[in-house]
């Protein structure tokens, strides 16, 4: 429908021109602050078609009033960035009076910008990571982080201007204050982790142009460009800045080949096989799910198809108490009776249709085919089901106790609910302590004592929005949703959330719940995994049993067994650090002389192998042969275990000749490793102790081409 659009003279000493004299021109003297839009047609096939219910939509720029009323060029000088953008002025130590230059003010906006962005996403729970939207958050920071770079920060400061931030902003949005701690400690821990990208980037790239210009080449090939962007984070632009500066281009056809390829091969990695290649006929509705009431039921067979394994079939029937794999929950399992025959449920899922599809097992029933509209008896495993409701009613209690000791932050980002098992993902920026752990197992278990009630109600979107329930972030929900309430129906004790999954009547049903694990799955991702009811107190007697093995095997009663164990640990590493003395000392050369001094190229140089040395005594022995030296280079070799060890030191005379890193990583080569570090010291590993004396040959040679 039509619009109208305001706009703001802002003066007429702003004016381009003597033409200057209608938002038209364009220019910086006029700026749109608000539009309507009279919505009155729906654009379809060609035609505009009236709106049955017309309306207004009015939106007005909260951040360009704010620079009118307040009278400044632009939104970044109003309260609402200004402060950031002070702050970091004053973390560079640079006078705000001082006029910057245009690059300067460009990153200072940006850092404004992004960093007002991160901390909010931040604050409502997502975490950098890499993907969905936990990769955006991370592109967010890190390009604040690379404008900080510009104006000299060397080290994390982003995380220094969430107090500035949070005092700005934080009596409008809470979650800034509550959680201002948490948001410090991402931003920095992400910033560290990007700091040491770039690190590695740059010593790579590095590498790359003096290999491209070692061969003649005037641009840095296409698809190692994409690996430091792929595999080590490395920002393109910074890789064409540093190649400019290095007279050199970007295979730019390349790099866009080796992307291609990377997006094709996610995808085909992504490709879901649609039900075993299924094709239904949309005649076949969709099926009834009754599983929330009973565990059998007599159904007619809509199809029956042989997949591509025979062993295997797929039925659909019109109504089913098969839960299919939905929602994290896995599906139940169970038998199909045709008459006399039957065959082994074991995996259901549902078609976009709503068709449930029932994967049956036919060995010892192959060429069984039944004919159309047969009646079946669908018959679930109890047990079973039983087990999953007990492992996702307490997947839930879980999510609450994750909030109520860790924060408001740690959202659920993945689960799977199995027979009387959890995992559950979610996001917190470290690893859940020990005490942490044992806090949300005994708040669970709390809940689960007080057998409080599971309340199941189904009701409009809208109306579980205004009560409070909670909606998993990327789960798609429909106008009519099922609600799960652990605590009562009318006043919430504590879970309140939307799931369309299966659940107990009453908490205490869940019987023992147990943490057996927590861990990391992606950057800012950790994961809960769970035993409840049967499995829980299989566990629990299990760790019984061991906890009592040990205490005959060391001989110590239960309550002493920690300090028994201590006490070993420490006499094995006493030996340990005697046996690795030893081994050093004769490495060394006991009571001779050594290894012996070479020169290759008018350098001093010690090459040697030894026996059975790792990689930190390895390293000491580089230091007291260098010692020995004083100048020169000293490359020591050992395989421990069926590993190769290298270290590599070169003196501060000699690393504008030979760079240390550089030079062990084409040595580590030869014996089926890699590694590398700074021009003075690196150190590497290898597969192939054989190849050894080779890689020996192999430094000897590079140090005489040097």
């Amino acid at each position: 429908g039509p619009c109208s659009e305001m706009h703001y003279d802002r003066g007429a000493h702003l004016a381009c021109g003597p033409t200057c004299t209608s938002p038209a021109c364009g220019c910086d003297r006029w700026i749109e602050f608000w539009n309507h839009v009279f919505q009155q047609f729906n654009y379809q096939d060609g035609q505009y078609l009236p709106l049955p219910a017309p309306g207004i939509d009015t939106g007005a720029g909260l951040e360009r009033i704010a620079s009118l009323v307040q009278d400044v060029a632009s939104n970044y000088e109003t309260d609402l960035l200004n402060p950031l953008i002070t702050q970091v002025i004053h973390l560079v130590n640079r006078d705000p009076l001082l006029p910057l230059p245009d690059h300067a003010q460009m990153a200072l906006r940006v850092i404004a910008d992004h960093l007002r962005c991160s901390a909010f996403m931040i604050a409502d729970g997502v975490l950098p990571s890499n993907s969905k939207r936990g990769y955006v958050v991370r592109r967010i920071i890190r390009r604040a982080y690379r404008f900080g770079r510009q104006l000299g920060f060397t080290a994390p400061f982003l995380y220094q201007l969430i107090p500035t931030l949070a005092e700005m902003m934080g009596d409008h949005y809470h979650e800034l204050r509550d959680n201002a701690q948490l948001v410090g400690d991402t931003l920095r821990s992400e910033e560290a982790r990007f700091a040491d990208t770039l690190e590695r980037g740059e010593e790579l790239l590095t590498n790359l142009i003096v290999q491209a210009k070692s061969r003649g080449a005037t641009v840095l090939q296409g698809e190692d460009v994409f690996t430091l962007y792929d595999t080590y984070g490395f920002p393109l632009e910074l890789t064409e800045e540093s190649a400019l500066e290095a007279g050199l281009g970007i295979d730019a056809a390349g790099y866009q080949a080796a992307l291609e390829a990377a997006r094709e091969r996610a995808r085909a990695g992504g490709k879901f096989a649609y039900d075993a290649g299924l094709a239904l006929s949309p005649d076949i509705p969709a099926t009834e799910f009754l599983g929330y009431a009973v565990t059998e039921v007599e159904a007619t067979l809509q199809h029956f198809e042989l997949l591509e394994d025979p062993t295997y079939a797929a039925v659909v029937l019109d109504r089913s108490p098969f839960y299919a794999t939905s929602g994290g929950q896995c599906a139940d399992r169970g038998i199909l009776q045709f008459d006399g025959t039957a065959v082994s449920v074991v995996d259901v899922s549902r078609d976009k249709f709503g068709r449930v599809l029932h994967t049956v097992d036919l060995t010892g029933h192959e060429g069984f085919t039944p004919g159309p509209r047969h009646t079946v008896t669908a018959r679930l495993d109890a047990a079973r089901r039983e087990g999953i409701r007990r492992a996702h009613t307490a997947t839930h209690l879980l999510h609450w106790a994750l909030h109520r000791v860790l924060g408001e932050h740690a959202k659920q980002a993945g689960s799977l609910v199995d027979d009387d098992a959890l995992r559950f993902d979610f996001s917190h920026p470290q690893a859940v302590t020990p005490a942490e752990l044992r806090q949300v197992e005994e708040l669970v278990y709390a809940r689960i004592l007080e057998d409080a009630p599971v309340i199941v109600r189904d009701m409009s979107l809208e109306q579980a929005r205004k009560e409070g329930y909670t909606a998993l972030f990327g789960e798609k929900y429909g106008d009519w949703v099922r609600t799960v309430n652990i605590g009562g129906e009318t006043e919430v004790a504590f879970s309140r959330e939307l799931c369309g999954g299966t659940h107990l009547d009453r908490s205490g049903q869940a019987g023992l719940f147990v943490i057996t694990s927590e861990s990391s799955v992606a950057a800012g991702i950790r994961r809960i995994e769970a035993l409840t009811g049967v499995k829980a107190a299989q566990w629990a007697r299990a760790q019984t049993a061991m906890v009592h093995d040990l205490a005959v095997m060391l001989k110590a009663p239960v309550e002493a067994l920690a300090e028994r164990i201590e006490g070993l640990q420490r006499e094995l590493r006493e030996a340990q650090q005697q046996i690795s003395a030893l081994k050093v000392k004769a490495a060394a050369g006991g009571g001779s002389a050594g290894p012996q001094a070479e020169e290759i190229n008018g350098v001093q140089a010690i090459i040697a192998q030894l026996a059975d040395v790792d990689a930190d005594a390895l390293s000491g022995l580089a230091d007291q042969f260098m010692d020995k030296l004083q100048q020169g280079v000293v490359l020591l070799a050992s395989s421990a275990e069926g590993k190769v060890v290298f270290a590599m030191k070169v003196s501060k005379g000699f690393t504008g000749r030979f760079h240390a890193g550089n030079l062990l990583r084409e040595i580590a080569k030869v014996a089926g490793g890699g590694g590398g570090g700074r021009p003075d010291f690196a150190q590497a590993g290898g597969k192939d102790p054989e190849k050894i004396p080779e890689a020996l040959e192999k430094a000897r040679a590079l140090l005489a081409q040097g």
